[in-house]
């Protein structure tokens, strides 16, 4: 048996769970820069305000209507995924995270009663030790548990459902084709044509008709939603293949020593990453650009460098970075953009030395980072940095509307008052 734990509007959710005045309100999460609406509550989609509105056209809308934007609090969103995986994982010894707001687990066979005992089992678990929302759909193939989780939040009032071969006609006639995971915006046009709207018409096919016109993939589908399992579990956590930081800048740099902070902040980020994984990287790519959407010149482009040994060390990718931002910079151009991707990945305990690599040097570099991020863990972040890093940062991207950090900055910590 497999289900799909899907936390419910996960970035307003994380934000409700410290700020209770959010709740019965409606909230939008917004993207980089405060720009426009990446997430939105039950109650500002009723509204009718779309995934992407920018924010300039439904500010006023939203004030009439007692209405939250707040920035994106990544951080926040990311330690409240971090704690909701651990709990899942507890539950089996097979869990894929599949996103940051969903995960699969799979258990040995079960009847409807005891997967739906289990699957509410789990949704108060979560939401008793995080306060975070969820559905939960089963059933006995991934893309059957994807499909009972759609159906469970909009019809189910407790937020669980389970697909069994005794009730599949009756919910697949319920999900629109198109909204199944595996049929992409061109299958799913192809389906209409042919008079095929629902996913229990689906499911009726004949599997050469749907190996003919949807490849292998459809054909994994269709048997995936007969109760034929198709697609395997992933290793958890999964293996990564690579780990980029990039973010927009607030407003444009021109000057090469801004854009040399922001990759040597990003290059830091993306280092503290790597060491949190246990992971070290062969190579790297740096890439810059200017804003598509405005009408002066535009120029983006990105080098790649591979590095004599692999490594966490993040002195060492800064100034890598650095060289390579250095061949990319053209003056006479406004930045809006610049990013770090690490590559090559491998474990730590896996690593291998070149011939001339001065070891020591490795090691003095690992122990180093070890010290900066325990003071990091300890005191907050960013409290020991690199000083290439820069101080005042005026290129950060805008963050008007930031909620505090609430599990992840001792200043932050919500406090109660009790008389």
């Amino acid at each position: 048996m497999y289900f799909l734990a899907d936390c419910n509007n996960f970035y307003v959710s994380c934000e409700r769970v410290f700020n209770p005045r959010l709740r019965g309100r409606p909230v939008i999460i917004l993207s980089n820069n405060d720009g426009c609406a990446v997430a939105l509550s039950n109650e500002a989609k009723a509204l009718g305000i779309p995934r992407g509105a920018p924010l300039f056209k439904w500010r006023s809308f939203l004030d009439r209507h007692n209405g939250i934007y707040l920035s994106s609090n990544y951080t926040l969103y990311g330690d409240m995924s971090r704690r909701v995986m651990d709990l899942l994982a507890t539950f089996s010894e097979e869990c894929e995270v599949y996103s940051i707001d969903e995960a699969f687990l799979a258990t040995e066979s079960l009847s409807e009663k005891s997967a739906l005992s289990l699957a509410e089992e789990i949704r108060e678990t979560i939401l008793r030790c995080t306060g975070i929302p969820m559905s939960i759909g089963a059933g006995t193939t991934k893309t059957l548990a994807k499909a009972a989780n759609a159906y469970a939040k909009k019809n189910v009032k407790n937020g669980c459902c389970c697909i069994t071969d005794f009730n599949r006609k009756k919910i697949l006639q319920m999900v629109p084709v198109s909204q199944v995971w595996g049929i992409g915006v061109q299958h799913a046009r192809l389906l209409a044509h042919h008079g095929i709207n629902t996913t229990a018409e689906f499911i009726d096919m004949p599997e050469s008709w749907v190996r003919k016109r949807m490849a292998v993939t459809g054909l994994r589908t269709l048997l995936e939603l007969n109760g034929t399992p198709c697609i395997k579990m992933e290793k958890y956590p999964p293996n990564r293949r690579s780990i980029v930081s990039s973010r927009s800048f607030g407003t444009p740099v021109s000057k090469l020593a801004l854009l040399s902070e922001s990759v040597h902040e990003y290059g830091c980020r993306a280092a503290t990453r790597l060491r949190s994984m246990n992971l070290l990287c062969s190579s790297l790519t740096v890439y810059i650009a200017t804003n598509l959407f405005k009408d002066e010149p535009h120029y983006s482009n990105s080098a790649t460098v591979t590095l004599n040994y692999p490594t966490d060390s993040s002195p060492i990718i800064t100034k890598e970075a650095t060289r390579l931002l250095h061949t990319l910079f053209k003056e006479g151009y406004q930045y809006k953009k610049t990013g770090i991707m690490l590559h090559g990945l491998t474990p730590k305990d896996e690593q291998q030395y070149s011939l001339f690599s001065q070891n020591d040097h490795i090691e003095r570099d690992s122990r180093l980072m070890s010290v900066m991020d325990s003071l990091n863990i300890r005191y907050g972040s960013k409290t020991v940095v690199l000083a290439s890093e820069g101080l005042t940062q005026s290129w950060q991207m805008k963050r008007q509307f930031l909620s505090p950090a609430y599990t992840t900055r001792w200043s932050d910590l919500p406090c109660v008052k009790t008389e």
